[in-house]
């Protein structure tokens, strides 16, 4: 499994570190802070662009 697929998957299944990694990632390449990111994601998923599952 590449570095990249592998982040994308912890991430996916909700787990910390990968969760980190990705954020890590997208502040660098997005130039922006995780609250920005966080935000975008959030009115991504409102104009159902994305689709958030979470099980707990």
């Amino acid at each position: 499994m590449s570095p990249i697929a592998y982040k994308l998957i912890t991430y996916l299944q909700g787990l910390d570190h990968g969760r980190n990694v990705v954020m890590e990632e997208l502040v660098l390449t997005l130039g922006t802070s995780k609250t920005g990111i966080r935000a975008a994601l959030t009115e991504l998923e409102a104009e159902k662009y994305l689709t958030v599952d979470q099980e707990v």
